[in-house]
């Protein structure tokens, strides 16, 4: 087992000096994490941590805002060519929704990686994303996907792969809400 305690510091600065709406969206965001690593046996795994993050807009428009911070993720092995994998996240996440004087994500996701022959290999994965804006244009938006891929490795450098995915998006706003649907086949090189 290991604990860890991390500081990040995050800058953004936007191509435009100002938004549409006449805001600059230049911002600096930082905060502290303290967690767990921990090896639990050699099939079950993870890191997490919890802490704080600060967003300090540099327009006076904006208001600042103090939050909950999350980041970690946990595989268990069940087999030696089977990987599921969970992933958290929460935090602050750049904007440029007008009224909108920030946003915090929230994600949770489930992956399931799983080595068919040792040159097939199958991927799948389910998630949630709640994205909460503040300000003006304060909306929360959940977002429900799920994905599955098939790669069929030619070589150590070259692989063929087709995959689809599907994601759904609820809103109070009609204009926010969509539902996609994608289809995707190619060649994938890896150097």
């Amino acid at each position: 087992i290991a604990f860890f305690a991390e500081a990040y510091f995050n800058r953004r600065n936007f191509r435009t000096p100002v938004d549409l709406s006449g805001i600059n969206r230049d911002a600096t965001t930082y905060g502290f994490l303290a967690g767990v690593c921990r090896e639990v046996s050699p099939r079950l795994r993870g890191r997490v941590g919890a802490g704080v993050f600060r967003f300090d807009p540099d327009d006076g428009a904006l208001a600042g805002y103090t939050g909950f911070a999350l980041s970690g993720d946990v595989t268990w092995n069940p087999r030696a060519r089977t990987a599921m994998t969970v992933q958290l996240f929460r935090g602050d996440v750049a904007t440029a929704r007008a009224g909108s004087s920030g946003r915090t994500d929230t994600r949770i996701a489930l992956s399931i990686d799983q080595e068919a022959y040792h040159n097939v290999l199958l991927h799948g994965r389910a998630g949630w994303t709640q994205s909460k804006y503040r300000g003006v244009g304060a909306d929360t938006l959940n977002t429900w996907s799920v994905a599955a891929e098939g790669e069929y490795l030619v070589n150590r450098t070259f692989s063929l792969f087709v995959g689809a995915n599907y994601a759904r998006r609820s809103a109070r706003d009609p204009l926010d809400k969509f539902s996609r649907a994608q289809v995707q086949a190619g060649i994938r090189a890896r150097f």
